[in-house]
């Protein structure tokens, strides 16, 4: 698990060799400087600038060896602490790392002459910050009061988008919400009115170039589940009919759920202990992305 602990030491890091554009945060000490933690291990540094004009600074470093999933993960938690912190219009960045023109681009950074920046959608400060985990993930559709789909609210008719959103985020083909929400809005004529199809979502995510299989049938599914990188599972809740979720397996076989608990954070357990818990019905269809499958 991926942690930003704050560094208040005289090795705080620093931005050096600034692009033009970026002087504006030269000459300075950081507004919050980190340590990147994996668990207790250091993995890299990151530090804030805030302009106090919608504009903030992101600058990371890695240290060698570090693998690009984890260096992706990592960005996406910094990229949203400022989120949080200074709730910012462009974040921008930059870096002599070579690594990072990998990294940049799937955490929605796009180049700009020397630097890399990313538009915050407005869609993101139109919902509570709780609404997301430390890397940016939604998880509380219950909160997500306001944002429009089809002919219902999100909070009502939503877990369908929600899940792609985070699925897409997962195989770093990240999207904005408003996007992914009016894309699978335009499969449907019946403005979402029996919530989203499982056919037409799987088509979508298929359309997205990602390698997605399915499964049917709580057997089928399980071992789906167990055999996959990440995916989206759509199952029946006992009191609330059908709900979808996301999901990426850690390293141990357990699952990362998101959304299927409105508001939990760090949600994990094994596929077998998810459905003990929460699916109650007959209904369960998956789609997924292989473990051994490349897609970043």
């Amino acid at each position: 698990m991926l942690f930003l602990k704050q560094d208040n030491s005289d090795t705080a890091l620093r931005a050096e060799k600034l692009p033009p554009k970026l002087f504006i945060f030269s000459h300075r000490d950081p507004d919050h400087s980190y340590f990147i933690l994996e668990d207790e291990r250091r993995i890299g540094q990151a530090a804030l600038y805030d302009d106090g004009f919608s504009h903030t600074l992101l600058y990371c470093r890695f240290y060698e060896d570090e693998s690009e999933e984890l260096m992706r993960h990592a960005v996406a938690v910094a990229a949203n602490r400022a989120i949080v912190l200074f709730h910012p219009s462009i974040i921008y960045s930059y870096s002599h790392d070579l690594r990072m023109k990998k990294i940049f681009p799937v955490n929605q950074f796009y180049p700009k002459g020397e630097m890399v920046l990313r538009t915050v959608e407005p869609w993101r400060y139109q919902i509570a910050d709780s609404c997301f985990d430390r890397e940016g993930y939604l998880i509380d559709q219950g909160s997500m009061h306001g944002l429009p789909f089809g002919w219902f609210d999100t909070r009502e008719k939503g877990c369908g988008w929600i899940a792609a959103y985070n699925f897409l985020k997962l195989n770093g083909k990240e999207k904005t919400m408003q996007e992914v929400a009016e894309e699978l809005e335009k499969n449907h004529l019946l403005g979402e009115m029996f919530g989203e199809n499982f056919f037409l979502l799987a088509h979508y995510l298929r359309q997205q170039e990602l390698p997605i299989h399915t499964a049917f049938g709580k057997g089928p599914v399980l071992r789906a589940m167990k055999a996959s990188r990440n995916g989206i599972l759509l199952y029946s809740r006992k009191l609330f009919g059908g709900h979808y979720i996301a999901y990426r397996v850690r390293s141990d076989g357990s699952l990362y759920v998101y959304n299927a608990v409105y508001g939990k954070v760090s949600h994990h357990m094994f596929p077998d202990e998810f459905f003990a818990h929460y699916a109650k019905g007959p209904k369960a269809m998956l789609a997924y992305v292989g473990q051994n499958e490349k897609v970043l």
